[in-house]
């Protein structure tokens, strides 16, 4: 079930995204939930606002094997597929 979460940009593309796909069968995302730019596959966290910031290399660290697993598949997948929005030129294209 997609939820709608307030607008936001990615903090590395500036794809605009207003929505969440719980891969847990969760309802709202709350802060410190994980995330990825469906547009550039960078991992992201949710922040206080529902916005997003980028995962720190910390907190990755600190998840179990399987979740570190599944979100570099994940961006993997996403950066094979190559950008659904083109971003701006300061941005190399895949």
């Amino acid at each position: 079930m997609t939820i709608r979460v307030p607008e936001s940009n990615c903090p590395v593309c500036s794809y605009r995204m207003r929505c969440s796909l719980p891969i847990d069968g969760g309802g709202a995302p709350r802060p410190g939930d994980i995330s990825i730019c469906g547009n550039c596959g960078v991992q992201l966290l949710f922040n206080d606002d529902r916005g997003m910031d980028l995962l720190s290399n910390e907190t990755k660290k600190s998840l179990d094997a399987e979740t570190r697993q599944t979100l570099n598949d994940a961006t993997k997948i996403i950066m094979e597929r190559g950008y659904i929005v083109p971003v701006s030129s300061k941005f190399p294209q895949r």
